[in-house]
């Protein structure tokens, strides 16, 4: 299992709860998600000036990407089932694609409020999320 701390990840083994590594992050996380076969972590920092999705190796505790910085934070990401995409939302009325390997933007839509976290389908197919009026959802598959 992992946490976030003020400047750093830390990861714990979760039959003892001893720690197992402490990567350098930065500001708060607002988001912590492990990618589905627990080799990569993504990070969603807060703060006046961390405001970027970084995605770090769990073994190597090294940085594989650093998407961003963005006008306002990320509070909201989600792994797709094969663990190649990463949903994220926030307060900056976005919701972004990001591919896993590059951190490249794949997709971006405008939102009207800050967001929640996303979700994906079981097959990686859809994607939802909440908003005011109801709840969203995209087909990937088109």
């Amino acid at each position: 299992m992992a946490t976030g701390g003020m400047f750093d990840i830390q990861v714990y083994d979760s039959s003892n709860g001893k720690r197992i590594s402490s990567t350098q992050h930065a500001s708060y996380t607002m988001g912590l998600k492990f990618s589905p076969d627990g080799k990569q972590i993504a990070s969603a920092p807060r703060g006046n000036v961390n405001k970027f999705l970084g995605l770090f190796d769990v073994d190597s505790q090294e940085r594989v990407f650093n998407a961003g910085p963005f006008n306002h934070y990320i509070n909201g990401i989600a792994f797709s089932p094969d663990g190649k995409r990463i949903a994220a939302t926030g307060c900056e009325k976005l919701f972004r694609l990001f591919d896993a390997g590059s951190g490249e933007i794949v997709l971006s839509i405008a939102r009207p409020v800050c967001g929640t976290e996303p979700v994906f389908s079981r097959d990686g197919e859809t994607l939802g999320w909440s908003e005011p009026e109801g709840y969203k959802f995209i087909d990937l598959e088109r």
